[in-house]
């Protein structure tokens, strides 16, 4: 059995791009896990002069709040000690993108009715990677329990996996007598990322990718030098732990689903 902790990043409306990123955990290493979070979250928030509840990108990586005043080489360190630690803990990571302009001008695609967000587009992607790639695991056993952090409305999301469109199917190819999204199990949970370290580390990853495509692929200027190579670098470590990028843009003898998605995201990230 698995756990998929899932956050998300680009929903306000000055962002150019929407990603969904999925840290995928085996449940056998749980509590190990949890308690070298705990030792690890303890040593980096240290760094801080406040308290920190939970490690947030958005104020880690540009030096804001609880992480005003502390150098940029520290925090640097920081992102590659998490970064590191999940390659170390064996962890992988999927996720999915959507350029809001594409989507924006997508026209009369019969997808959209169920899809009717960049989030609903991203989100229902990642759990169809996971159903790809889980599919044929022999030591999965058929389950995967999504974990959510709390604050996008879920209802819609419940709807697609609980009564999943049949053009899905393709996706990860369904046989006749294979139930729809059978490495699913029931309806995700959603919960406050404080309490979960792992939707933590999954924005993280969401702040990392973001930044590397408003780079690489919207042309935004670096905010200081050699920030473009720093964000390279930083994916490559995430691309090391990678589920796959066959379960998540296809290229050979890809399905119009596949197509679909492919052509929503940013090319920089189709080529990871």
């Amino acid at each position: 059995m698995k756990f998929c902790y899932l956050d998300e990043t680009g929903l306000d409306e000055n962002t150019t791009v929407v990603i969904a990123v999925g840290v995928v955990v085996d449940v056998q290493r749980m509590n190990r896990t949890k308690v070298e979070w705990g030792d690890l979250f303890t040593n980096l928030s240290s760094l801080t002069k406040k308290r920190v509840k939970e490690i947030h990108a958005k104020d880690l990586i540009p030096g804001r709040n609880a992480w005003y005043g502390v150098a940029p080489e520290v925090r640097v360190r920081t992102v590659d000690t998490i970064l590191d630690w999940i390659a170390e803990r064996k962890h992988l990571i999927t996720f999915a993108a959507v350029d809001k302009e594409k989507l924006k001008n997508l026209r009369n695609d019969h997808r959209k009715a169920d899809l009717k967000t960049a989030w609903d587009v991203a989100a229902f992607h990642v759990v169809l990677t996971i159903q790809r790639a889980h599919q044929k695991s022999k030591n999965n056993k058929g389950h995967t329990l999504f974990i959510f952090d709390k604050g996008q409305s879920p209802e819609n999301l419940i709807g697609l996996i609980m009564n999943p469109p049949a053009w899905s199917e393709t996706y990860y190819s369904k046989s006749n007598k294979q139930e729809a999204l059978d490495q699913i199990i029931d309806v995700p949970f959603y919960a406050e990322s404080h309490h979960v370290p792992l939707v933590q580390v999954a924005d993280l990853v969401c702040y990392i990718l973001r930044r590397f495509t408003d780079l690489e692929s919207f042309a935004s200027p670096e905010k200081y030098e050699g920030e473009r190579n720093r964000y390279k670098a930083w994916v490559e470590k995430i691309v090391e732990r990678d589920i796959g990028r066959r379960h998540r843009y296809q290229k050979k003898q890809a399905c119009d689903v596949a197509r679909f998605f492919n052509e929503l995201a940013p090319d920089c990230l189709t080529a990871l």
